[in-house]
């Protein structure tokens, strides 16, 4: 069955935590939603941004928020609810790879949706994206607090597919929530040197 394009409903709807949890997203610390939180380590880490002191990120997939990558760990402290979408294009830089994306922090028991695309826009619309045109997506929550989600990006059903790290060059996100409640989440994007 060939998968071109998906209803959004459909492609961002919840899963279970458990079918996170089976697909490599890892466990998280306790159950105290408002505080998950897991330390990082060994890794020089730098805040690129943070929605509580530089505003919304942008929701213009044609205009999504740069952020240039450095090597260590990048920071992204953001916010999202329903009709919120956040858009980021992000570099990795010249001889470095992007190895990681760990999941720090998020506020609730929940899951919200991630996209990547290759280059410095977004060409899909949330209301009917071609699936195969982008290189991946995943949902992310509180039981993969700790855990890397960016091997689960390249394995998006009918996405094109990818197997971590990722080269440099400059990469498109989309994040989204559709449900009611208000989510706080940190991403750090680990940033290393290429081989």
């Amino acid at each position: 069955m060939k998968l071109n394009r998906f209803n959004l409903a459909t492609l961002i709807a919840p899963i279970s935590i458990v079918t996170l949890a089976a697909c490599g997203g890892g466990s998280s610390s306790g159950n105290n939603a408002g505080n998950n939180t897991v330390p990082d380590n060994n890794l020089t880490e730098v805040v690129l941004f943070d929605e509580t002191t530089d505003g919304d990120i942008a929701n213009d997939p044609n205009n999504p928020q740069p952020l240039q990558f450095m090597l260590g760990e990048n920071s992204i402290n953001a916010t999202v609810v329903s009709q919120d979408l956040d858009y980021l294009t992000v570099n990795v830089p010249a001889g470095s790879e992007l190895t990681a994306i760990k999941l720090v922090n998020y506020s609730a028991n929940d899951q919200s949706f991630i996209a990547i695309q290759a280059g410095s826009v977004f060409t899909e619309l949330p209301d009917d994206p071609a699936i195969g045109n982008l290189l991946g997506y995943t949902h992310f929550g509180v039981a993969m607090i700790g855990s890397d989600i960016l091997p689960g990006l390249g394995l998006g059903a009918g996405a094109q597919g990818f197997t971590p790290p990722l080269e440099a060059g400059d990469y498109s996100f989309w994040i989204q929530e559709i449900g009611s409640t208000e989510i706080n989440f940190s991403l750090n994007f680990v940033v290393e040197s290429a081989n």
